[in-house]
Order: C-alpha cells, then structure tokens, then sequence
C-alpha cells in the first residue's frame, strides 16, 4: 500500500505539470474541439431524433382523437336510437305515498268521517256505482242494471270476477247485509244518517249475482245514493251491531278494492298541540293483484295522515309525501318546495253562509236576511280566498242554465235602507232594534278555509253595525263534539258550511222534513213552493220537466234568502313530476274522486320501446 502512495502524487504533479506548460492558444484550441464535439453529439442524439418523438407524439395523438370520435359517435347514435325508438314514460312499480289531513282511527268504510279515512275507503273498498273520470255516473261492482217501467224497482247484477281480498267471492248478500248495516240504529254507521228513511226501501238478493232494490215512491236520482262501500257479511255477520266499530275488522279491513291493507304505524312522536291527537299515521296498502279492473300498476300505495295541515305542508316542503290533496289556494302560496306540480279542479261542493231562519229572532225576517245579502261583496271574497267559481244558487255550476237566475247585487246603502224599513237603527256605530243591542253568533270550522270566510263575513256586516261573533271549531278535534253539539243542534245563527252537491237532488238540504236533528237542512227553511218543486222533481217523468222544476226551487230559494251562495269549492292538488296519478281531464264531484281510478296510478319512470 506504501508503494502506491508516491505513485498517485507523481501523477498528480506530472498533470498539475502539464496544464502549466499548456498555453492559451492552445487550452483555447483545446476548448473550441470540445464544443464541436458536444454540439455534434447533441445534433446526433437529440436534434437527428427529434422529429421521430414528434411523429410517434402526433400518431399517438391520431389513434386518441379516433377512439374519442367513435366513443362521440356512438353517444350521438345512442341519442338518436333511443330518441326514434325509445321514449321516457312512467313504468310499473314503486310506492305511491300522499299526505292526508285527519287522524285515522277507524279503517272500517262505514265509519269514514275525515279525508284521510275517506280516501283509504275509497282505495281498500267498492261500491256499487261511482262516478267516472267525465265526472258521471258509471258502473262499478255492477254489471248490468234495468229499473221498472213505474220507477220504482231496480235490478242489478254484480260482476263475476270480485274477491274479497282474502279470497272470498263477492256475493249479492254482501251488499244486501251492508245495506241493512246503514239502517241499523244499533250500528250507528256514519253513512246511515243520508238513509233517514231507508227502512221503507226493500232489499233483497236473488241468488249470488242479483240485488233487486224496491222503492215505496219513484225516486229517478236513486241511482245515484248507491255509492256507497260494500263490506263482507262473511266476516262481519256474527259481530253485533253495537261492536261492530270497535271490532278487529276496523284495524284490519277486508275489502275489494285495488289495494289490500298490509300495516298500520305511527308517523312522528307526541301529541300534537293543536287537536290532542297522536302526531299520525301511515297505513301502507299493497297490490290487489286480482283486483277486477286488473292488477295495479304500482306495488303498494302508502296514505300519511297528519292532524293538521301545518304538518302536512311540512312534510311536502321536506319531501316526506310524493303528493298532497284536501289543500286550498292560501296552503299552495306556502309551499316552498317548487319541485312540485300543481293540479286544480272544481269539485262538486257549494259553499254557503247559512241563516238559522228558526230560532234566531233576526234572521225569521226575508227583508234582513235580503239586508245581509246586499252587504256582502261575494266577487271580494272569492277572490281573496283565490276561488274560481261563483255559486248564485242552491247548485253549482252546469246543473241548471246559468242565465235562468239572477247574480245577487252588491249594495250596502240598500242593506241599510231594508233595515231601516224593519226599525233598525244604528247608534254609537251599532245596530238596535228598539232597545237591543243587533248580535250574531256565526259558526265556522278551522278546515277548508271556512273559517276565513267567517272572518270576512264577519267583517262586512259590522259596517251595518252588527256585532258578529264567529266561533271556530276544529273537526279533527273530537273533543269538540262539532255534529254533536252544533250541527244536529242548530246551535248558530249563522253557520259557514259546505254541501256536496253531485247531484240536483238537493231534497236533503232544503226541504223543510229535514230541517231537524240529523236533518242537513241547516236554515230550517221552510217554503210550501219550495217543497212542492223538490218532491215533484224526483217524480218528473223526462229530463226537461225535471229541470224546469229545478229552475224553479231555485228562484224560489233566492226569494227567500235562506243562505248566501258564496263559491264552489275547488281541489288543489300537488304531486311529484314523476308521478302519473289522475289524468288532467278528469273531472271531480268529490275530493276522493281521484281515486276513481288508482289501479292506473303510477310513480316510476323509464325508458321503454316506442311502439309502432
């Protein structure tokens, strides 16, 4: 290793040497024949290669722009298959979920007294007859019917394919053991007040197929009351007729209709504030997949009741519900959800300030009935409320020519003059009648708008100085005891109220046999003409006579100013862009009409082939 060492430092020297002896020409020649060397090597290596990496660059670039231009036609040819050949409609399947008002404490079809309870009943139940998408009358576990040449028996024959959902056969004694259900007075059935007089009506089944009805008097629209649900005798017979609401068979129904009942559960926690009752519930309905109509498009059907409508607009705004009917023009302005789409109908409902023409001391007077009637502004009012349809008379609009009678006048200095032609005389801002003091109890419930009309009333007719007191009651709020307590009686002067009016019959709302206890002849009204033009229109013989006799109760109901006309009432209806529920042709008498044909309904869309 030592000798290595001198060895390295001889080296060194020898080249430290070297560069001393090495002058600038030449160290700058040196230099020079490096760089021409370096320059050749990079012109060799990097410059000679160059345009080979740009053309592999500019190939590679070719082979990408060709594969995204075939990945780009084939989008476009995609596009135009599926727009030639394809197209985006709504598909089976799915859960249809609609918010309701009303607390759902009985599922049993007789016992239906709020929206949500009326809508399942119409979803899990059938009857007889119910009114079509033209908002006619049409056939509905019927087959075929025939009524005699006198008017007074009626004949049908019931569809062969109906089960009840557990598999049972429809028969003619289902509707025969309903029928007496709803005259039973131990039952109490809801529906059994419109039948005051049923007992005189005969029914009977002629085997499985035939239910023959026999009327004591020709009645043309009775047709028409036979709307109502069917329930199974097979399941219901034994029970007794003062248990039967509080029977099983409330809480698991057994119906015919296109959708059987699968679960009942609690929606929200508590108790709600406002009606005391559970915050909600959802009954989840599943396809009746041998429904007579044919199996349903969707699978199963979900009603979410709230017991307000607060609680219902909330659960729209969040998406909790997929629809929402029972609403009004006031409940759509609160919606914030704006993904939704609005649907409105008129409805078959009338609404009316209706005067208490017995009891109170006022009111038996035509000329301040009249009086009240002038100092109403009904053009305002709808239109504050956002309502659509004028109602001048006992029937909406359609039922009878609109030119065949008079729009009421707006005119506050004639209500003045009438009152002052019947001794009233307004003091300090208030209306006397000699030494008393002009006051007027109205009454109004917290749904449907009513009591807002109550509040603009209200308002008008102080300016002839009445004090007019409204008092406001809730329907889901059972505590209340609203038919109870003021309807049957008559526990009002005034009462803001509505009438379904699907018919021209309205026998039950103004003729004077009506006007007391379960009687929904509200005004107590009573007229000789009045009556004579309601009976003899259900004899009527052709349709001309009939509406000639309706012309004339009408006229006759203006004279005496039993009720103020007020408006129509409408649907409002909202739902998601996906779903296909009823078609916007179709025509409503009742709310619960939309569900004439929810077999139809759909949630779910999809690309599905064009069809040729």
């Amino acid at each position: 290793m030592n000798s290595l060492r001198p060895k390295k430092k001889k080296s060194f020297k020898n080249v430290k040497k070297t560069f001393q002896n090495i002058s600038k020409e030449d160290l700058k020649t040196k230099a020079d024949k490096l760089k021409g060397a370096s320059q050749k090597h990079v012109s060799k290596f990097v410059v000679k290669r160059w345009d080979s990496i740009s053309n592999a660059r500019l190939e590679i670039i070719t082979w990408l722009v060709i594969v995204f231009g075939i990945i780009f036609l084939s989008g476009i040819q995609l596009s135009v298959i599926q727009n030639n050949f394809m197209q985006e409609t709504s598909i089976d399947g799915g859960t249809y979920v609609e918010g309701t008002v009303g607390t759902i404490k009985t599922l049993n079809p007789l016992y239906a007294s709020n929206e949500s309870e009326l809508a399942l009943s119409r979803i899990m139940f059938s009857s007889l007859f119910k009114m079509d998408n033209t908002g006619h009358l049409n056939t509905d576990l019927v087959k075929k019917y025939s009524i005699s040449e006198d008017g007074k028996t009626y004949t049908l024959e019931l569809k062969k394919n109906v089960k009840w959902h557990d598999g049972e056969v429809l028969k003619a004694n289902d509707v025969v053991f309903t029928f007496n259900l709803m005259q039973n007075q131990e039952a109490r059935t809801v529906l059994g007040s419109n039948w005051k007089n049923i007992n005189k009506i005969k029914v009977q089944s002629l085997g499985d197929e035939i239910v023959k009805f026999e009327l004591p008097l020709k009645f043309t629209n009775f047709i028409n009351s036979l709307t109502f649900p069917i329930v199974p005798e097979h399941i219901l017979a034994d029970v007794k007729k003062s248990q039967l609401r509080e029977n099983n068979f409330s809480s698991q129904p057994i119906g015919t209709g296109a959708f059987k009942f699968n679960k009942k559960q609690q929606i929200g926690e508590g108790i709600s504030s406002k009606t005391g009752d559970d915050q909600g519930y959802s009954v989840t309905m599943v396809s009746n997949n041998d429904y007579y109509e044919g199996k349903p498009k969707l699978d199963s059907f979900r009603i979410q009741a709230y017991p307000t409508k607060e609680e219902l607009l909330k659960a729209i705004n969040n998406n909790d519900v997929n629809a929402a009917g029972g609403l009004n023009p006031q409940n759509i302005k609160e919606l914030t959800n704006k993904s939704l789409d609005v649907v409105e109908k008129p409805l078959s409902y009338g609404v009316y300030s209706i005067f208490n023409t017995v009891t109170s001391q006022d009111l038996k007077e035509i000329k301040f009935r009249r009086a009240l009637q002038f100092a109403t502004n009904t053009d305002e009012l709808r239109k504050s409320l956002g309502m659509k349809t004028a109602l001048y008379s006992p029937f909406i609009a359609g039922q009878i020519p609109e030119d065949s009678i008079e729009k009421p006048e707006y005119n506050v200095e004639k209500a003045k003059k009438l009152l002052e032609e019947l001794e009233y005389k307004e003091k300090d801002g208030s209306l006397y009648k000699g030494d008393r003091k002009v006051s007027i109890e109205m009454v109004a419930t917290t749904d449907d708008q009513m009591d807002l009309v109550a509040d603009i009333l209200a308002k008008e007719w102080k300016s002839l100085g009445i004090d007019v007191k409204v008092n406001k009651y809730s329907l889901s709020d059972p505590s209340q005891n609203f038919v109870g307590s003021v309807l049957q009686t008559r526990a009002y002067d005034v009462i803001v109220y509505k009438y379904a009016i699907t018919d021209p019959d309205v026998f039950a709302y103004w003729h004077s046999s009506q006007g007391t206890g379960v009687g929904m002849n509200l005004a107590g009204y009573t007229s000789a003409v009045a009556n004579d033009f309601l009976v003899s229109s259900r004899t009527a013989k052709t349709s001309d006579v009939k509406l000639r006799r309706y012309i004339g109760f009408a006229k006759q109901w203006q004279q005496d100013v039993p009720a103020i006309g007020l408006y129509q009432d409408q649907l409002e209806y909202v739902k998601t862009k996906n779903s296909s529920a009823f078609s916007g042709d179709t025509k409503l008498n009742e709310i619960t009409d939309r569900f004439n044909d929810v077999y139809k309904w759909r949630i779910e869309k999809g690309l599905v082939r064009k069809t040729p």
